[in-house]
């Protein structure tokens, strides 16, 4: 073969490969980069493929958009608009545009998420069936998306679904069938098919990858969303919209985005004059729990879970005292605290949500802890102060958070509009609705005054 010949089929081979280089770069925007699925913004929790446009809805605007990048009229950037691909196949088209009819007309298929390992799952569309939980913060997200009456069981002690309090979760406890054993919460699969089960909530404590397998392999979905915990940025919002659209209740949810919404603004306005003003503190969180005794406290860890008091704490100006540790839950000692000394000291106690814990059991218990912290920083500028983990190591917590830095910082926050949050919430998405939340153990923060 001649030179020129062979000069000609290289040169054509290269315009080739550039061509198809050019096309594969424009439909993804240019861009190599890994999608970002996940965000600090809270209008835009939506973990589903199909919501095109990065908000907290899967509706006719992500449809409208989504056509537009089809025909040509709008690049699709897969880093800016991950969720544009709503088959996952890597391409944007008819066929995404199909998909998304469905879901949007409420036809079954299979639509695919985000979960907490950022990893594409799926789940068929729409998610139907008895439903299991590990948590009775799990409830509280039922009650809100609109599956509480389909929750039929619960990976915890007897004595605990038979201690939940009647008036917050009505029939729960004559209706959960309780799991019993261990405390760490591993979905028992066999029971779970006995009690026909057909949707499994939860945390990795809940479900580990075996159990995921074996739910699986059962024909259970398990649904990989964050409840009480952090999970590589992703948390209870994330989990509450995201199964709104994935069992096709949205409708169920909007109060709740536009609530979220509004209150995260206040506090992110409250942060930034903190800032400015460089009134920002440090803080720790003492662990309080009537069956541990000892002294621990909820920090940030090392892997991608965090504690969900953490997570609600560190939405107000405060900064962590100590430096990432372990799992976040770590075991301490009074000398230790008072060495560090932070500005704040905020006792996190578990159960005051228990049927048969009284508001004075509750003082009791962090008072005793507060007698010993005497001569911190905090204790001496009145600046000690108790939350209930099941408020504010989950879903609620947020209701609080107005309030509980009025107590701290009165010059950015204003303490009767937090409580108006706080009764605004548990009117809305509670079965207490109603109630007048000062009298509910363990809803309001408490002060140093009121714990001493």
């Amino acid at each position: 073969m001649e030179q020129k010949t062979l000069i000609a089929i290289v040169v054509v081979a290269i315009v080739a490969i550039a061509a198809v280089a050019a096309f594969v770069l424009l439909n993804n925007g240019g861009s190599s980069d890994k999608p970002e699925y996940v965000t600090d913004d809270d209008t835009n929790r939506l973990l589903v493929f199909g919501n095109v446009n990065n908000d907290n809805y899967l509706n006719q605007a992500d449809l409208t958009m989504l056509q537009k990048m089809v025909d040509g009229k709008m690049t699709w950037d897969i880093k800016t608009y991950p969720f544009a691909d709503v088959n996952t196949d890597g391409k944007v088209n008819q066929d995404d545009i199909t998909l998304l009819k469905k879901f949007l007309n409420g036809q079954s298929a299979t639509m695919y998420y985000v979960d907490w390992n950022l990893e594409i799952n799926s789940v068929p569309y729409p998610l139907t069936g008895n439903v299991a939980v590990p948590y009775d913060s799990s409830l509280w997200i039922g009650q809100i998306v609109g599956f509480y009456d389909d929750v039929v069981y619960m990976s915890r002690p007897e004595g605990f679904v038979q201690g939940l309090r009647e008036d917050m979760f009505p029939g729960a406890a004559e209706r959960i069938e309780a799991q019993g054993g261990t405390q760490k919460y591993a979905y028992d699969v066999e029971r779970l098919i006995n009690a026909n089960v057909k949707i499994a909530l939860g945390d990795t404590n809940a479900l580990p990858k075996d159990t995921i397998s074996k739910l699986e392999k059962a024909g259970i979905s398990a649904i990989l969303l964050p409840e009480n915990r952090e999970h590589n940025g992703l948390n209870w919002s994330n989990s509450v919209i995201t199964l709104g659209v994935m069992m096709n209740k949205q409708d169920n949810t909007k109060e709740y985005i536009k609530y979220l919404e509004e209150v995260s603004t206040q506090i992110e306005k409250a942060v930034e004059e903190a800032t400015k003003a460089q009134s920002k503190k440090s803080y720790l969180l003492v662990y309080c729990d009537p069956y541990e005794p000892g002294w621990y406290v909820d920090i940030r860890g090392t892997d991608p879970e965090l504690y969900g008091d953490v997570v609600t704490c560190e939405k107000l100006p405060l900064y962590s005292a100590m430096e990432p540790e372990g799992d976040g839950y770590i075991q301490t000692s009074v000398e230790n605290i008072l060495a560090i000394n932070p500005d704040v000291i905020i006792f996190s106690t578990w159960g005051p949500f228990m049927e048969d814990y009284t508001i004075d059991e509750y003082k009791a218990l962090v008072h005793e802890k507060l007698d010993y912290l005497k001569e911190s920083k905090a204790y001496k500028n009145g600046q000690c102060y108790s939350i209930s983990y099941e408020v504010y190591g989950t879903l609620p917590g947020i209701s609080g958070l107005i309030y509980l830095g009025a107590q701290i910082w009165p010059e950015l926050f204003d303490e009767t509009e937090g409580l108006a949050y706080i009764q605004e919430y548990f009117d809305l998405f509670t079965a207490i609705s109603g109630t007048d939340v000062t009298t509910v153990t363990g809803l309001l923060p408490l002060t140093q005054e009121e714990i001493a």
